[in-house]
């Protein structure tokens, strides 16, 4: 930061929007924008010579798109990315989702009209300033993973959950979720529960696309429906999910716990409930410190209560304070969460609760 002003780079192959965005950006005095790339090799070469705080980036673009940039940057050159979507759904989408998957820490929906309302610009400009904050590493993207299913039915299929587990996260969430649920069997004996915040219109996306790119079966959550094992449910936009002794979903709108709707407290202290000791609780990356009052309630009923390391958290706020509060057992590594998961639907149990490697 030069002068205490958070200095971001614009990349849009639109001179139009790219010039917009900028002015929005501008709006605030704690903001500069140091720069604009009209595409992905642009960025890539300005990142490398300006370094800025933050990178505002397009997906679809011509010579080099947003996803190898954001590919490229953070394997040489690790900088928060925040990046512009025109559409939440479809292709441009699921382009969205990869490039968080790549080291993207955020997604927002590009402004539908012009001109902006003030609330619209104080919310990037404060988004923009969180997320500049954030301690970023160098992130080798692996590609694409198609899952590979097994045909036939699952013999679990319709039967009630012995066990649930409950993931929460933020900032850097859908990546972790991914890495989780690729390392998941289809034929995982509980089921499970999700709340990820996301801006409004994300959720269906990230639930086709996990649903894609993992072996279980991933979807938005439906009042009334079942979670099976071997099942992901996902808290829709603006709801609380949780899950009662019988596994079955029940969604109420209203009120914010923890200043979200969805709440992971909420859905935690649901399975801390509903299922006691055969609950397993996990507060991956993220800002806040939603998902630990929960994760206590897990503990306190002799469930199992996890939280991400800070490591290979992007944002170690959410599983910081899990940790601070004493609400989690044990912080593990992201690639160790899911052999944990896996140990627990089996056993009931997750390995020896204790720090540091095993």
């Amino acid at each position: 930061m030069k002068d205490g002003r958070v200095r971001v780079l614009v990349v849009d192959d639109s001179p139009l929007f790219a010039q917009l965005i900028a002015e929005m950006i501008e709006g605030d005095p704690e903001l500069e924008v140091i720069g604009i790339a009209r595409d992905g090799k642009e960025a890539v070469e300005m990142v490398a010579a300006h370094r800025p705080d933050l990178v505002t980036m397009d997906i679809q673009m011509p010579v080099m798109d947003g996803l190898m940039a954001i590919e490229q940057i953070m394997a040489r050159h690790p900088t928060p990315i925040l990046v512009l979507t025109a559409d939440p759904r479809g292709y441009s989408g699921e382009l969205s989702m990869e490039a968080l998957r790549s080291g993207a820490l955020d997604l927002v929906v590009k402004p539908a009209s012009w001109p902006v309302s003030k609330a619209e610009q104080n919310d990037l400009a404060h988004r923009i300033k969180l997320l500049a904050s954030v301690r970023v590493v160098r992130h080798v993207a692996g590609g694409r993973r198609d899952r590979a299913r097994v045909a036939g039915l699952d013999p679990l299929r319709g039967a009630v959950p012995g066990r649930m587990i409950g993931l929460v996260a933020s900032t850097g969430g859908p990546a972790a979720l991914a890495t989780i649920l690729a390392d998941l069997p289809r034929g995982l004996s509980a089921g499970i529960a999700v709340v990820q915040h996301m801006g409004t219109g994300f959720t269906n996306t990230l639930a086709a696309w996990l649903d894609r790119t993992t072996p279980l079966d991933v979807r938005v959550a439906v009042a009334g429906a079942p979670v099976e094992p071997g099942v992901v449910v996902i808290a829709p936009d603006g709801a609380h999910l949780t899950i009662t002794r019988r596994g079955r979903v029940q969604l109420e709108r209203g009120r914010r716990v923890n200043g979200h709707c969805p709440s992971g407290t909420v859905l935690l202290e649901s399975l801390a409930h509903s299922f006691g000791t055969s609950a397993l609780g996990v507060v991956l990356t993220g800002m806040g410190r939603d998902g630990a009052d929960g994760l206590r309630i897990i503990r306190d009923r002799g469930g199992v209560a996890l939280a991400q390391d800070e490591e290979t958290s992007a944002v170690y706020g959410m599983p910081k304070a899990a940790m601070e509060s004493a609400a989690a057992q044990r912080a593990l590594p992201l690639p160790r969460v899911a052999s944990a998961l896996r140990h627990f639907a089996e056993r009931g149990e997750t390995l020896p609760l204790r720090s540091g490697p095993q």
